[in-house]
């Protein structure tokens, strides 16, 4: 399987660098593992229909839960959306619209409607 191509928008980039090291580690080993190579990943990953089919969240589980959420509108392309730290059961309406509004705006971006 032919690799992916990576981006992370700026304020995910900002969000990563406030995770925990342990976080950081798992998602860039997902992302370089699962994502770029195509690879088994023992992170809990799940579409996030609510926005877009293309949409998936990983999750790494703790006090609070990490969370990476991704799109792969583009064939061959991935695009990291947000990072976003949780500790309450349930959705969170807060991460909700931050990864619809990044979603939007990488569509807009892209020329897709």
């Amino acid at each position: 399987m032919s690799e992916n191509n990576v981006s992370v928008t700026k304020q995910a980039s900002r969000e990563f660098s406030k995770l925990s090291d342990d976080m950081k580690k798992a998602f860039t080993t997902h992302m370089v593992e699962a994502l770029k190579k195509g690879g088994y990943s023992s992170l809990e990953t799940e579409k996030f229909k609510s926005i877009h089919t293309s949409v998936y969240e990983v999750k790494v589980k703790g006090r609070p839960a990490g969370r990476m959420f991704y799109t792969t509108l583009l064939d061959g392309h991935i695009e990291i959306l947000a990072f976003a730290t949780k500790s309450r059961n349930g959705q969170d309406p807060t991460i909700k619209a931050t990864v619809e509004q990044r979603f939007k705006d990488f569509k807009s971006n892209n020329g897709v409607k």
